[in-house]
């Protein structure tokens, strides 16, 4: 991803790098944490990506982990079972999380802490948008 490596969760940082490459979401998890169940990066078909939003509040409870770490306050890395699907958390602070549901997936949503949530919930939707639609 032009050369840039963001630190993955097993040094302390979280933050996710979203790229929109042809017909692909790419979503660079700073090396990723085997550890935790968090891969290097994923590349996700534009068709299978339904929706994306940012919501705070709804980046803090995980659920039951899969394979992951839970740390309440601090940090949720991993794949969870949230609601009752398999969701791949990677947030540290929730105010910065994005979140992207998928369809035809292995992951249902992932919720991931981007540096400018707004910027990249656009940059997702805009992608997604029907090509008629996007240059109203």
């Amino acid at each position: 991803m032009e050369g840039r490596r963001r630190r993955g969760p097993r040094d302390g940082r979280v933050t996710a790098s979203v790229q929109v490459a042809g017909d692909q979401v790419i979503v660079d998890l700073g090396g990723g944490d085997p550890a935790a169940g968090v891969p290097a990066d994923l590349r996700i078909p534009l068709a299978s990506v339904r929706a994306a939003y940012a919501d705070a509040e709804l980046a803090v409870n995980p659920g039951p982990a899969v394979v992951g770490r839970h740390l309440p306050g601090h940090l949720v890395t991993g794949t969870f079972r949230t609601s009752g699907e398999r969701v791949l958390w990677n947030v540290r602070d929730p105010a910065k999380s994005v979140i992207i549901e998928l369809a035809e997936h292995r992951y249902a949503r992932l919720i991931i802490e981007v540096d400018d949530p707004e910027a990249t919930v656009a940059l997702v939707l805009d992608a997604i948008r029907p090509p008629a639609d996007r240059h109203q």
